[in-house]
């Protein structure tokens, strides 16, 4: 998913609570892996992991969900792991920065004009005089 941030980029993952395996994370930004939650059992949260800084902009986060075999939980109908992991779900909590303001760009030529003005000024202040 196209993330845009100024810098910060901050993940967290919070397990369903309805999947049938421990899972962990494994976080990507646009294409790097940069962080893994340990394994979770359904309900569980892990930490927040900080993925930059970043250069600020859009970039791709990615999520790849890993199964442990052998895992057992008691609330599902079939609680076996048999070494896939066919489904899992959650909540990934995503914390951004904002993108800096734009640098002000001054009006062109506005040096140039003020000096033309004063020099203009002085001209017809010189000529009066004389």
């Amino acid at each position: 998913m196209g993330v845009v941030t100024g810098g910060l980029l901050e993940v967290s993952y919070f397990a369903s609570v309805h999947q049938c395996s421990s899972v962990r994370a494994h976080f990507l930004v646009d294409g790097v892996e940069l962080a893994v939650t340990p394994f979770l059992d359904p309900g569980q949260g892990s930490a927040t992991y900080s993925l930059g800084p970043l250069s600020p902009g859009e970039h791709t986060l990615g999520m790849q969900g890993e199964g442990r075999v052998g895992t057992v939980v008691s609330s599902c109908s079939d609680p076996h792991n048999v070494g896939r992991l066919s489904g899992w779900g959650g909540l990934v909590r995503i914390t951004v920065s904002a993108l800096p303001p734009p640098a002000a760009i001054p009006a062109p030529g506005l040096v140039n004009t003020t000096l033309a003005l004063l020099l203009a000024a002085y001209g017809v202040y010189r000529r009066r005089g004389q």
